[in-house]
């Protein structure tokens, strides 16, 4: 059966953080073993509590509102926030009218994926999605774009850029080639899905803290409960998710029992590269990591000076859109024959460079 899927992929880049064993090795495969058995609150207690502290408003963070299309009261924000994300995708579940959609999202997601990946713009036919609700035919394409930009924005580390990127790049063939002959659109599929999603979200929002545990003069200690209300939500949710995978031949629990774990001899500056080696596609995956100490734990490492260009690129191309250097935001030289007169009135001279 083929394996693995790119939203449990995501679930894993977002919690493989430290553990209380010094060993590197130990605490990234502890957290795979939480993704396969479904307990990720239990690997959660065996963090130090200083790393609690440090990542409880992180995780805290991710809840959903209550109340679908709500915002909680009394509830702090944080930066990076994403309540927002997640409740637009839940509330299409539990939503009434659009609720019969979750089935055909998760198809239209898979399949608008592997035209992301797939870096030719070609389109991949899956299940036909509702014709009056254009938000959500966009969402596929937001969903696609932001699970690959997560990836390579949680993992890029200085010095393994190129190992990386090879390996996001094997995975992501794989998951093209597997999606090329996936059974996307089929109907009957996407109905079987809707069930398993619908009980996902429903454990999901379980995670709801009352307002008053989450008052502005109690963030520290309430906000610790509630991160691990949210790790509590997702451990009961998770299985509901992989059997709507499975529905696809995406099995994530095969993937994760496959899991080997490796480490190198740690560098000068006390770091440590990790590698994980799994089985997906029918074909061996590598996944590299680099590691380090903080806050009495290990913790994956996004170092790379390239991040920094990938988010002056994506601010460059938000302000072309609004206008500056025109469309796109590039920045355009007239063309030899474009050059206007000399006697033109009110002209200049283009500045080339």
């Amino acid at each position: 059966m083929r394996i693995f899927s790119s939203s449990v992929l995501m679930l894993a880049l977002a919690v493989v953080h430290a553990g209380e064993a010094p060993d590197p090795v130990a605490t990234v495969s502890g957290w795979i073993k939480a993704l396969h058995t479904n307990n990720l609150a239990s690997a959660w207690d065996a963090l130090p509590a200083t790393q609690r502290a440090t990542w409880s408003p992180l995780v805290y963070a991710t809840q959903p509102s209550a109340v679908p299309g709500s915002v909680q009261a009394g509830r702090p924000h944080y930066s990076g926030e994403t309540v927002g994300l997640l409740d637009l995708p839940l509330n299409m579940l539990v939503e009434e009218r659009q609720g019969g959609q979750g089935g055909r999202l998760l198809a239209a997601t898979l399949a608008s994926l592997a035209v992301v990946l797939n870096l030719d713009g070609k389109a991949l036919p899956s299940v036909l999605m509702s014709t009056d609700e254009p938000l959500i035919n966009f969402f596929p394409h937001i969903a696609s774009g932001r699970m690959l930009d997560l990836v390579v924005r949680g993992i890029l580390a200085q010095g393994l850029e190129t190992h990386q990127l090879d390996a996001i790049d094997t995975w992501s063939r794989a998951f093209v080639t597997w999606a090329a002959s996936a059974p996307l659109t089929d109907v009957q599929r996407a109905v079987a899905a809707q069930a398993h999603l619908q009980a996902f979200a429903a454990a999901i929002r379980t995670a709801h803290v009352s307002p008053a545990a989450a008052s502005e003069n109690s963030v520290t200690a309430d906000v610790s409960v509630g991160a691990r209300a949210v790790l509590v939500a997702w451990s009961n949710g998770l299985p509901h998710l992989k059997r709507a995978l499975a529905l696809y031949g995406l099995d994530a629990d095969a993937a994760f029992a496959s899991a080997k774990v490796t480490a190198e001899p740690a560098a000068a500056d006390g770091s440590v590269t990790i590698m994980i080696r799994y089985i997906a596609f029918a074909g061996e995956q590598t996944l590299p990591l680099k590691l380090v100490m903080a806050h009495e734990g290990w913790t994956v490492s996004a170092d790379s000076k390239a991040l920094r260009w990938l988010h002056r690129a994506g601010m460059a191309a938000m302000i072309g859109r609004s206008g500056f250097g025109g469309p796109g935001g590039q920045l355009r030289r007239r063309a030899p024959d474009d050059v206007p007169p000399t006697d033109a009135p009110g002209q200049t001279q283009p500045v080339g460079f």
